[in-house]
């Protein structure tokens, strides 16, 4: 009996894995780095939060436990208050995405249209 190992296809993001374990230093150093001057760039102002995530989602195409804790505690804050903004927004992805994106607009306005 042959057996042989699939190879994951790669993607166009950045992605890290996901460790079971949930911790900020588990980060590659590279994307700490890149965190920190993220953060940095807003003063590591609590109140710039959303676009802190948004920025560091378009740089490493998600936002996983470890990345989440790694930005609450360079930020001064719970990781509960993290994770419930990465979760109440739709646009933030908890997951690794796919190579294409689809949006579907469910709204009114694109129903008028």
């Amino acid at each position: 009996m042959d057996v042989r190992e699939e190879k994951q296809p790669q993607n166009d993001f950045h992605i890290i894995e996901e460790e079971k374990s949930v911790s900020g230093d588990e980060l590659p150093a590279k994307v700490r780095a890149e965190i920190d001057a993220l953060i940095e760039s807003y003063d590591a102002d609590r109140r710039e939060l959303i676009k802190i995530l948004k920025e560091v989602q378009e740089i490493t195409g998600w936002l996983s436990p470890a990345m989440q804790t790694y930005i609450a505690e360079r930020l001064n804050l719970p990781v509960s208050e993290v994770a419930g903004v990465v979760s109440f927004y739709h646009y933030f992805r908890t997951e690794p995405g796919g190579r294409f994106q689809v949006n579907v607009c469910l709204g009114t306005a694109c129903y008028v249209q």
